[in-house]
C-alpha cells in the first residue's frame, strides 16, 4: 500500500504493529524507537508503507533454557576475580547496583564455598559474571557461545525460583540482569526486568534511581510506557550526607548520578510531549521548544567538572562522555521529526509544488534541524573517539545505539544538499562500516542496526535530489552537543512564543498522518 493510499483512511492512533508467524500476538513499534525512526525515514524516500525490518538477532528463549540445564560453568579464581572487576568498571559513574566492598567479600566467600553458597548471592555472583565476560570480550567468531550467557541462563532461572519474596538482592540481579539482555539485544527482557525493580525496591534510594533510569531508557527503546508516573514519585535525590569511612568507596559519583536521574526526567517529559499518544492542546513546535528549553536548564546546572564545553568530551572520563551522550540523544529526540519534515518539504520543492515547499521550510525549521545534526555529528565523533582510543565496548548496548541513530540522522542529512551534505554522506559511511564490524564481531544489537542501514542506503540510492537548499545555509562546524543549544538563531526560538500551523498540519492532523501512524498488514 502506497503512503498516500494510507493516507486515505489514516487514525491518528495508528502505530507500527509488525506480526511473525512464530508469535501469538503483534507487538508494538512505537514512534520513539530508533528502528522506527529509520523506517519512517525510509517511508519518506519511497513514498511507500514499507514493512518495519524485525528484530531477529537475539539469543532466543530455547537456547537460554538449554543452557540452563547444563552444568554451572566452572571459572577460576583469578578470572573470576577479573570478570567481577570488569563488571564493576562497566556501572561505574552510570548506575548505582551494588556496594563494591560486599560485593568483593560475596566472591571470595563464592570462591571458598561455591557448594554451601547460598543460592540469592551466587545468582548475584552469576550476573556479574556474565556481565564481566560479555564486556571483557571484544570478538564473538561464528558458531562460538555468546560470552557470558552460559553465566546469564543460570543466574535468570535461579532469580525466576527467586521471587517469592522481593529484597534489596533480586532487586539487584533483576538490575544486573537487565543490563545484560540489552547488551544481548534482548530489550523486552531488559524492559520487564528494569520494570519489576521499581516496583520493588522503594526503600533503597539509590538502587531505586537506578531502576528508574533503566526502566525508563528501556521503555523508550522499545517505545514503551514508562512503569512510574513522575508525578507519583517523591523519593529524594542521592546524597552523601552521613557517609563517612569505607562507605565512601561505595557511594562515589554523586553529582554525576543526580545529572543522570534528572536527564532522565527530562527525556521522559520530552517522550510524552513530542511523541505521545494523548490529544495534545499546545502545537507542535511549542512542544519541542519546552522540551529544549527544559534541556538548557538542565546543562547549566551541571557542576562544573561535568559541564559540555565549546571543546570536544573526548577527554572526559567514560561515564561523563555516555552523559553528553545521552544529551545529544536527547535533543536528537526533540528536534528529528523536524528534520523529517525538512526532508519532505525539501523532496516536494523539487516536485509539483516547490513555492509552497520552501514557504513552509522556515528559519525556525532550518533552525531546529540543524540542532539536530549538530548534536548527532557529535555524538559519532565521540564514538568514533572512543573507537580508536580502545575503550569502545564490542557489546556495548548504548554506544552502538547512540551511533545508530546518529547514523541515521547524518543520512538525512546528507540528502538536504547543504555545505555539509557531502561530510555528513562520508560520516554516515563510517558509522555504517563500523557498525558492520560490530556486526561480525557478534555484535546482536549491532546486526539488527545493519539490517536498517542496509535497507537506507538501498533506498537512498534510488532517491533522486535535484538542485540544492538553500544559499543561506552555513556550514555545520563541529561543536559539543550543549553548544548547539547556544547558537543565536537557536536562542532566538527558545525565547520566542511563536508557533508554526503549517508544520503542526504535517504532525499533528490526522489526515496527513499516514507517514507517522501507517497501518501495516500482517506478514
Amino acid at each position: 500500500m502506497s503512503c498516500q493510499a494510507d493516507c486515505i483512511y489514516p487514525k491518528r492512533d495508528r502505530q507500527i504493529k509488525v506480526s511473525q508467524r512464530s508469535s501469538k500476538i503483534p507487538f508494538l513499534i512505537g514512534e520513539v524507537a530508533d528502528a522506527a525512526f529509520a523506517t519512517r525515514f525510509r517511508q519518506l524516500l519511497t513514498n511507500q508503507a514499507l514493512n518495519h525490518t524485525l528484530r531477529t538477532s537475539y539469543p532466543d528463549d530455547n537456547q537460554i533454557t538449554e543452557l540452563a540445564q547444563t552444568a554451572c560453568p566452572f571459572v577460576i579464581a583469578t578470572n573470576a576475580r577479573f570478570l567481577v572487576r570488569v563488571a564493576l568498571k562497566s556501572l561505574d559513574g552510570s548506575f548505582h547496583i551494588v556496594r563494591k566492598g560486599r560485593i568483593w567479600e560475596l566472591l571470595e566467600e563464592y570462591l571458598q564455598s561455591p557448594h554451601t553458597f547460598d543460592a540469592l548471592s551466587c545468582c548475584k555472583i552469576m550476573a556479574l559474571l556474565a556481565l564481566g565476560e560479555l564486556y571483557s570480550s571484544s570478538c564473538r567468531a561464528q558458531g562460538t557461545s555468546i560470552p557470558g550467557l552460559a553465566f546469564f541462563s543460570h543466574a535468570s532461572k535461579m532469580h525466576d525460583l527467586l521471587q517469592g519474596r522481593p529484597s534489596v538482592d533480586t532487586v539487584e540481579i533483576s538490575l544486573l540482569l537487565c543490563l545484560y539482555a540489552l547488551s544481548i539485544n534482548r530489550r523486552h527482557s531488559a524492559y520487564f526486568l528494569a520494570s519489576s525493580a521499581v516496583r520493588h525496591c522503594l526503600h533503597l534510594n539509590r538502587i531505586w534511581w537506578s531502576a528508574y533510569m533503566l526502566d525508563h531508557t528501556t521503555a523508550s527503546i522499545s517505545s514503551q510506557i514508562a512503569s512510574v508516573s513522575d508525578d507519583e514519585i517523591f523519593v529524594d535525590l542521592p546524597s552523601c550526607t552521613g557517609v563517612t569511612g569505607t562507605q565512601q568507596a561505595d557511594f562515589q559519583h554523586t553529582e554525576l548520578f543526580i545529572a543522570r536521574i534528572q536527564l532522565a526526567r527530562v527525556t521522559g517529559s520530552i517522550i510524552k510531549s513530542v511523541y505521545g499518544r494523548a490529544q495534545e492542546t499546545k502545537p507542535f513546535l511549542q512542544r519541542v521548544q519546552q522540551a529544549l528549553q527544559d534541556l538548557k536548564q538542565w546543562l547549566q546546572r551541571l557542576p562544573p567538572d561535568i559541564q559540555m564545553d565549546s571543546g570536544s568530551s573526548h577527554s572526559k572520563p567514560i561515564a561523563v562522555q555516555s552523559l553528553h551522550l545521552a544529551f545529544s540523544q536527547s535533543v536528537i529526540l526533540a528536534t528529528r521529526p523536524v528534520l523529517l519534515y525538512m526532508l519532505r518539504m525539501h523532496k516536494e520543492a523539487k516536485g509539483e509544488a516547490p513555492a509552497t515547499a520552501e514557504r513552509m521550510v522556515s528559519n525556525t525549521v532550518q533552525t531546529l534541524a540543524e540542532a539536530c545534526i549538530r548534536c548527532a555529528r557529535h555524538s559519532y565523533a565521540t564514538v568514533v573517539e572512543s573507537w580508536i582510543e580502545g575503550s569502545f565496548q564490542t557489546f556495548d548496548y548504548f554506544n552502538t545505539r547512540c551511533l545508530f541513530s546518529s547514523a541515521t540522522i547524518l543520512a538525512i542529512s546528507s540528502l538536504l544538499d547543504g555545505p555539509d551534505s557531502s561530510e555528513n554522506r562520508e560520516n554516515f559511511e563510517v558509522a555504517s562500516q563500523l557498525i558492520k564490524k560490530l556486526q561480525n564481531a557478534g555484535s546482536f544489537s549491532a546486526t539488527e542496526f545493519c539490517h536498517h542501514l542496509e535497507a537506507i542506503k538501498e533506498n537512498i540510492q534510488g532517491f533522486s535530489a535535484t538542485g540544492n537548499s538553500s544559499p543561506d545555509h552555513e556550514p555545520t562546524q563541529f561543536m559539543a552537543s550543549g553548544m548547539a543549544l547556544a547558537e543565536p538563531s537557536l536562542e532566538a526560538f527558545l525565547q520566542s512564543e511563536q508557533d508554526l500551523p503549517d508544520i503542526d498540519f504535517f504532525l499533528d492532523n490526522a489526515q496527513v498522518g499516514g507517514l507517522y501512524w501507517p497501518m501495516y498488514s500482517p506478514l
